[in-house]
């Protein structure tokens, strides 16, 4: 009860600056994908449309960071989920693969131009699978904060919340499930570790190797 009545003071709050939005016709952009882009995460990453590219940021959702740049903010996600930060940051990546996943074959982006900083901009992204705000939060892996578009979907998105922790899903996981998560993390490192070798070993073999010089006529 607690939680819910912080989430709803935060979304109050944030709802001062969305009604001031509220004005705004709503833009539809669809046939979108994922662009690369270092700074992606579960919640905001670059799109691409044809010739077009933008960054945008989701309502209503806060997924956990992917690195330690912000130690307070990944701290506050930790303290959400009840984790540890090493584990915040884990989840973090995991969100970002789902987001990546949940993205891969297209989507659309419905936004009011409502500026989010950084150069981005708020909107709702949905995909074949639903919306991508919802998916996060019943998958366990955002939590329920930050700017809110005006639409009456707290409610549905606590549901959401509660089902996910009552299937020890993404964040709720159990301790047990989370060592299998923190095991699996490690075994991804060192694959990953394994090729980049490889790769340099390949490259200093290959360097070594005399160049044959064509003779001159």
């Amino acid at each position: 009860m607690k939680r819910a009545i912080r989430i709803f003071l935060t979304f109050l709050w944030a709802g001062v600056s969305a009604a001031s939005a509220a004005g705004r016709a709503w833009e539809t952009r669809t046939g979108c994908r994922i662009a690369a882009d270092d700074a992606n995460d579960a919640d905001s990453f670059a799109v691409s449309r044809g010739t077009e590219e933008f960054r945008v940021r989701l309502y209503w959702v806060d997924a956990c960071e992917t690195s330690s740049a912000f130690p307070e903010r990944v701290a506050s996600q930790a303290a959400y989920f009840g984790i540890t930060p090493a584990r915040a940051l884990l989840l973090g990546r995991e969100a970002a693969r789902f987001t990546e996943d949940f993205l891969r074959g297209g989507f659309a982006v419905a936004t009011r131009g409502e500026n989010a900083g950084n150069g981005r901009t708020y909107a709702n992204v949905a995909a074949a699978g639903g919306d991508l705000a919802e998916a996060l939060v019943a998958a366990g892996l955002a939590r329920i904060h930050g700017r809110h578009d005006g639409a009456n979907r707290l409610r549905e998105l606590l549901a959401l919340e509660e089902a996910a922790k009552r299937a020890g899903a993404g964040g709720w996981r159990s301790e047990e499930a989370w060592q299998a998560a923190e095991r699996a993390a490690r075994e991804r490192l060192a694959r990953f570790a394994a090729l980049a070798a490889a790769a340099l070993a390949a490259i200093a073999l290959l360097s070594a190797l005399p160049v044959r010089r064509r003779k001159r006529r």
